[in-house]
């Protein structure tokens, strides 16, 4: 929220998640074209994720981080009561109920951007040209990261050696060449956990009057 307040905008990915190509200057142009909140879909239909979200810095975003902050604060105090809603129902509702009236949201490209969820599809991984595949909708008892990384090395989405020092260029040449893709095009899907099938739920977005934009 703070770079919002500085005017400064921004775009919020993760660390673990798969760059097929350089995103940044699609991303360059969306903020040029002034939308205001780009960002994938999560795997859930009309939900977006916080996998890979680009937020430009206006009054109309700062107003939509500051109300999800509010709310996720009160969410945070009823913790204990396992009625935990999360920042990204909370930031879904906000952009359903239009907390902001004319925020330009957009979703990515569905054939380029990408939840874990890639990885559960054959048919997906075939029709898809991807620029990003995050590493999500993975799920362990013992080693979340461990778990991770066992996919990541499987599909040829892990870039260091044994040593876990050393960057394995065979492995980003393969990458870059689309080898790796055409790979995973036939590789057999994961199969979804159980443990997320509580995810098709939808968010209810909350009512109560819009706020302009400024």
């Amino acid at each position: 929220g703070q770079l919002l307040e500085w005017g400064i905008s921004f775009l919020l990915f993760e660390t673990d998640a798969v760059w097929m190509e350089n995103a940044l200057g699609k991303m360059e142009q969306l903020a040029a074209e002034k939308v205001d909140i780009a960002g994938e879909n999560d795997g859930i239909k009309d939900i977006m994720g916080f996998g890979f979200l680009l937020v430009r810095a206006n009054a109309g975003t700062r107003t939509v981080w500051n109300e999800l902050t509010v709310r996720l604060r009160k969410q945070v105090e009823v913790l204990q009561s396992g009625d935990f809603e999360g920042e990204q129902w909370i930031f879904n509702n906000l952009r359903k109920e239009e907390y902001v009236k004319g925020l330009h949201w957009m979703f990515l490209d569905e054939n380029q951007y990408f939840s874990g969820k890639w990885y559960y599809s054959g048919t997906t991984r075939k029709q898809s040209q991807p620029v990003i595949v995050n590493n999500n909708w993975i799920f362990s008892k013992t080693d979340y990261n461990g778990a991770k990384i066992t996919r990541a090395k499987k599909w040829g989405h892990w870039f260091l050696k044994d040593d876990s020092l050393t960057c394995n260029t065979d492995a980003i040449a393969a990458l870059r060449s689309g080898k790796t893709h055409q790979q995973a095009i036939t590789m057999p899907s994961e199969v979804v956990p159980p443990e997320f099938t509580h995810h098709k739920a939808k968010p209810k977005a909350r009512t109560g009057k819009p706020k302009k934009r400024k």
